[in-house]
């Protein structure tokens, strides 16, 4: 299946990586989050936050 976005054709792969980008460039930002952070709490709750997305980064490569 392939979708129509603005001129180009995006196919499930296209799109897997894609949202594979995102995820990483949010791992990236929640890191830079937990370098600054003081707060314990806040710390543990993006190390979480972290784990979970590059399960689900896995879980998409598995289809890209």
């Amino acid at each position: 299946t392939r979708w129509k976005v603005g001129r180009k054709t995006m196919s499930y792969s296209d799109r897997y990586s894609e949202r594979i980008e995102q995820l990483e460039n949010e791992i990236k930002e929640k890191q830079e989050e937990i370098e600054y952070s003081t707060s314990q709490s806040t710390i543990d709750i993006l190390e979480e936050e972290i784990y979970n997305t590059k399960k689900s980064i896995e879980e998409l490569k598995k289809y890209d």
